[in-house]
Formats: C-alpha cells, sequence, structure tokens
C-alpha cells in the first residue's frame, strides 16, 4: 500500500502542487516503508494558485512553510515530480485523507500535463472512510504538520493502527 499526501497552493482541481510524498506500508504492521518526497517549485504555468490558500499559508507554521517552500525545490517542474512519482508507484492501492483532495488533484495534474495516471481508479483509498470505524484511534503526530512526508508518515500509521484495531 501506499500513502499520499500533497500539499498544494489550491484546493481545486488544477492547483500548484508545491509537494509531494509517498510512503509504502503494509496494513498491519508498525514500520514505514521507502518513500519519495518532495517540494516542487511552485512556479507552475499551467497550474493556478488560490490566494485563500496562500493566506492560509501564511498561518501556518514557520517550520512548515520553509519545508514546503525551501530555496532550492527539489523539482524545479511539476512535470519532474509527476515522472518521479510516476517511478516510484509500483501498482499497490493508492490511499489518501479523503477521497476529494490529493488523489483527484494529482490525477488532475497528470491530465493537465498530458501524462496518464499510473493507477486506476480501483486502486484508490480513502483514510477518513476507515477512521471513522474507530474514531477513538489516533497515533500521537511526530514531525511537522503540513510537511507532505510526515503527514503521510502519520497517516499510514493512523491506517495500520485502526486495521490492527479492527483485526
Amino acid at each position: 500500500m501506499i500513502m499520499l499526501d500533497l500539499e498544494t497552493l489550491g484546493t481545486r482541481p488544477g492547483s500548484a502542487i508545491v509537494a509531494l510524498a509517498a510512503v509504502h506500508f503494509e496494513p498491519y504492521d508498525n514500520q514505514l516503508g521507502s518513500f519519495i518526497a518532495g517540494s516542487i517549485s511552485p512556479v507552475q504555468p499551467k497550474m493556478r494558485i488560490e490566494g485563500s490558500t496562500v493566506q492560509w499559508w501564511m498561518g501556518q507554521s514557520e517550520r512548515a512553510r520553509e519545508e514546503t517552500f525551501p530555496d532550492n525545490p527539489t523539482w524545479a517542474s511539476i512535470e519532474e515530480a509527476l515522472d518521479a512519482f510516476t517511478a516510484f508507484y509500483d501498482g499497490s492501492p493508492l490511499w489518501s485523507h479523503g477521497a476529494a483532495f490529493d488523489i483527484v488533484l494529482l490525477e488532475a495534474a497528470y491530465h493537465r500535463h498530458g501524462r496518464r495516471t499510473p493507477w486506476s481508479y480501483r486502486d484508490i483509498r480513502d483514510t477518513r472512510t476507515l477512521y471513522a470505524l474507530r474514531p477513538n484511534v489516533k497515533p500521537p503526530f511526530l514531525g511537522t504538520q503540513h510537511n507532505a512526508l510526515d503527514d503521510a508518515c502519520h497517516q499510514a500509521k493512523w491506517v495500520q493502527s485502526v486495521m490492527r484495531e479492527i483485526k
């Protein structure tokens, strides 16, 4: 399984994606596997920036802003990030925190840049549905909130906790 998390400059498909992280995990394990993570230059001609999201970012911690918007992004373009994610993706079920955000925005970026998504619609999983089955189970957050890798790791550990509780 893979947990995906994005940081963006908007909330709708077509919004600029400024950080991408994904981590492999097994549902009943306590460990996380290999991962991909990085920041993306916010200069993305085909992508939109929403003022309200920029304002929201200004209200986040300085550490989250520094980690998400470094001087030297990991990927110079969204196309580079999409290619890196495509190389990382192995056909596993693809999880995200909510059915209508991360995967939907990433899929829109693939389409906008003339690329096919490497996953099938049958591979998509939603954390919020699972978490609702055991609302009393939530591991502590480690790291920086709104850091894509820290968020992806937390969400994967949360899925693992709920899955072990259900089992």
